[in-house]
């Protein structure tokens, strides 16, 4: 057992345990590196555009070879892995295509789960202003018309921040999916991408970090577009460029992962009562990767107790998976907490850089059943030196004090603030 450093409290807040699990199919992308041609034939990709050289950016790389024409943009060999398509903002100033457009295909239209993957390096401010909405993929025409996608850029906030809009069309209606914002670098190559579940869930990633999960009840498969493709436009009027460089778009069936590290929670939502003996959350998460993982670190942060961090691993073996148990401090007000653990992995992104996965697991604490039986003392007026008894104890006073018993058993809704009385009630008036 791998034993990780504790705060200073009386019970651990963290444990480790060692598990050996065959996880050998979620092989985490190494997203930092020029896709190898492997890629090219491989099954599960749809569509490859490298761009390496003028010649080949005509069609795509793929073993699917889908044609395609330049609109408006250029091709340049300053890409992130040998050349790279080169586009502008189309409207305004100039409402006019400024992109790559691939032919109709239903391979780029998936209907299950699915990845898209690229290298984009914004130009800088006076070529990028504010207001831009650039697309970087589409295959969506008219709002009425549900087929296809669009994959954007929202304007630029006071911040500096741009938000990632994914548009999907399910056939009878169209839905969006929202990431957190980040913070493109002028005139530095990025890699974003997105995977979809095709039940609802979009995962978003900047640099092979997560920027957020957003969910859409009820959202099945894409409607396969009838349109074309456009990199780096949308598709028909009112087009709108992206104003920089792209590099290397790959989309592939099911859902590829980014992060080394792939975290899951045994419970969604978990709930316990205040002041029970025994809370706490498991999380389990596993290695991704095709090689074992060393100098991991892990930062636990508990609601009611200090953040702390753990010692680094000497290594997490290849195929592995963690199960990881966190106490819940249960004398909370009851209410909705968040912990949180961040593990990072360094050299994960390439030489010098690092990964950290974040995973927020939220539970609830929820009020502790009251006593069945419970006293209510009714104080009177009256003269003389009395004392009224309230269980075991008295009370020294003047007059006469009815005392009250209350025999009740409580409802469900007693968390509510609404109390359900059964049971017998007996009053005494006493006269010490």
């Amino acid at each position: 057992m791998l034993m990780p450093l504790r705060p200073r409290v009386s019970a651990p807040l963290f444990a480790l345990i060692f598990i050996m699990s065959a996880t050998a199919e979620d092989k985490a992308s190494r997203w930092w590196e020029e896709i190898p041609e492997s890629v090219v034939n491989d099954p599960t990709t749809l569509g490859l555009w490298k761009f390496t050289t003028e010649v080949a950016s005509s069609s795509g790389q793929s073993s699917h070879k889908h044609e395609g024409t330049i609109k408006g943009a250029t091709w340049k060999g300053d890409g992130k892995f040998g050349g790279c398509l080169v586009s502008d903002a189309s409207h305004p100033p100039e409402d006019k295509p400024h992109g790559f457009w691939v032919k109709r295909s239903p391979l780029l239209s998936p209907s299950g789960p699915f990845t898209l993957e690229m290298w984009i390096r914004p130009k800088p401010a006076e070529s990028f202003p504010p207001e831009m909405r650039p697309v970087l993929v589409g295959s969506k025409y008219t709002p009425d018309n549900h087929t296809g996608l669009m994959w954007s850029l929202g304007r630029e906030s006071s911040s500096g921040k741009r938000v990632f809009q994914l548009s999907m069309e399910l056939g009878k209606r169209s839905e969006d999916w929202y990431p957190e914002p980040v913070q493109l670098i002028a005139d530095d190559w990025q890699h974003v991408g997105f995977s979809y579940d095709a039940r609802g869930t979009v995962s978003f990633f900047l640099n092979g970090n997560s920027v957020g999960i957003s969910r859409k009840e009820g959202a099945g498969t894409m409607a396969p577009a009838i349109r074309e493709l456009a990199l780096g436009d949308r598709i028909g009027s009112t087009h709108r460029g992206f104003p920089g460089s792209i590099d290397e778009v790959l989309l592939s069936n099911g859902l590829r992962e980014y992060r080394p590290l792939k975290a899951v929670s045994s419970s969604s939502r978990p709930v316990f009562r205040r002041f029970s003996k025994r809370s706490e959350n498991l999380l389990e998460f596993s290695n991704l990767t095709a090689a074992a993982l060393e100098g991991l670190s892990a930062k636990v942060t508990v609601p009611g107790s200090p953040s702390y961090e753990t010692e680094s691993f000497s290594e997490l073996g290849l195929e592995a998976v963690h199960e990881m148990r966190i106490p819940v401090d249960s004398s909370l007000r009851p209410g909705s907490y968040e912990a949180e653990v961040a593990i990072t992995v360094p050299g994960w992104g390439g030489e010098g850089t690092h990964n950290t996965t974040t995973t927020r697991i939220p539970f609830v604490i929820v009020p502790r059943p009251l006593p069945h039986r419970m006293p209510v003392v009714m104080w009177g007026l009256g003269g003389g030196n009395e004392r009224c008894r309230r269980g075991n104890s008295s009370v020294e006073g003047s007059g006469i004090y009815p005392f009250t018993w209350i025999e009740t058993k409580l409802s469900d809704d007693m968390g509510s603030g609404r109390i359900g009385s059964t049971g017998n009630q007996r009053s005494d008036t006493r006269r010490a």
